[in-house]
Parts: C-alpha cells; structure tokens; sequence
C-alpha cells in the first residue's frame, strides 16, 4: 500500500461528521493542515467552538479515518489546535449552502417576520427552507411548519 496524498487523506476525512452541525469537518472548514511524509501523516484541526462537546470522538474518529487507507505502521497523528480561531467564514461552499449562510448560491436576503406570527414556520420561509435542509420537514412537530411536499407546496414558501 502506498502513502495516500494530501488529497486521499482530505477526502478521508470527508467521512468525519462533527455530530453537533451534521456535517463533515472538511466542509466545515476544522481542518486546517494536512502533511504528508514517507512515514507520517500529520493533521491540524479546530472545533466550531471550544466548548465543543465532542473533540476526543471527531479527533480520534479523523485519526482512523486516515489510518484506514495509510499503510500499515504509518504514524498518524491528529492535533487539536486553536490558533487560528474557527469562524463561519472557513465553510465550504457545500456547508454554507447546508445552513442557509450569506455567500451560499441559493442565499436570499431574510424577509421580516410579520408581528402577527405565532411560529416561525409559519410566517418565515427561511425558516421553512431551514426546517428542510436539515431535515425536520415537512410537518415538523411542534414548530408550526403545516405538512408540505411534492403534491402540496409549502404553506411556508409557496413551492
């Protein structure tokens, strides 16, 4: 077996999802430096926040991540640093779509939510939109979102 490159070790860890946001840590921009020697791999990484309450289980998961297509007896090594502080800005564009964030292509400014909305389902598409991306549409419980699907648009947003 060969050493994998930058990019075989960037894609394994694609399969690395942070539990709290749901999505892979390449995507949201934790990993920062990826060195590749003859006989070690190095990984820097962050965590969104410091009060992250899962970085022993995403390092160690990254770090078989890596071993599992490395060669047997190649030191990998994955080290939690802080310094550059993590910011939103470092998603991807995938990830930035995902959570409905400024820069993403599908991005529209966020409308006012009318003073007469109970829920905010129910009055804010983006909202709506939000409910579905991450999956708790359509009828999401408790959160005013009316069931919407293929043969029934959205009361949120019309489509």
């Amino acid at each position: 077996m060969d050493m994998p490159d930058e990019s075989a070790v960037r894609d394994a860890l694609r399969t690395v999802d942070d539990p709290e946001a749901g999505m892979n840590i390449v995507e949201l921009g934790l990993v920062y430096t990826i060195t590749v020697t003859d006989a070690a791999i190095h990984v820097d990484m962050t965590m969104t926040t410091p009060r992250a309450r899962w970085p022993t289980v995403i390092t160690e998961q990254a770090k078989d991540a890596i071993q599992a297509i490395a060669p047997p007896g190649t030191d990998v090594q994955v080290q939690l640093v802080w310094e550059p502080f993590w910011t939103p800005s470092m998603m991807s564009g995938v990830a930035k779509d995902f959570f409905g964030w400024p820069g993403s292509h599908e991005r529209q400014p966020r409308p006012r939510r009318p003073a007469a909305a109970t829920t905010p389902a129910a009055a804010d598409p983006w909202f709506c939109r939000a409910l579905h991306r991450h999956g708790r549409g359509p009828g999401a419980a408790g959160l005013g979102h009316a069931p919407c699907g293929p043969k029934a648009p959205s009361p949120c947003t019309g489509r």
